[in-house]
């Protein structure tokens, strides 16, 4: 499966927000692309044909972090170290 730029940076924006009770995640274009095609199939209604129900547990491997930290921000709208300090507010309400 591919995705585009513009499902890749969704998926950056998405885990960088922590949405829902989802800790936050600092992830660069290649590192959000398993989360991008995650999204991608539960938008086409997909998900489900594969089995990946509510109680399904998917592996997602982040490759990389903000490598290039300016055009990180520019993309998720928040800065690397404002992801970093989300996720540290995150893990000490969640430990």
């Amino acid at each position: 499966m591919t995705v585009v730029d513009d499902q890749a940076v969704e998926a950056m924006r998405s885990l960088a927000s922590g949405v829902g009770d989802d800790e936050p995640i600092l992830a660069g274009e290649s590192g959000a692309a398993g989360a991008a095609a995650l999204m991608a199939l539960h938008a086409r209604g997909a998900a489900l044909g594969l089995g990946l129900n509510q109680q399904a547990r998917v592996l997602l491997v982040n490759t990389e972090g903000a490598t290039a930290p300016a055009l990180y921000e520019s993309l998720v709208g928040n800065s690397p170290a404002e992801v970093l300090g989300h996720q540290e507010r995150w893990l000490k309400q969640h430990m």
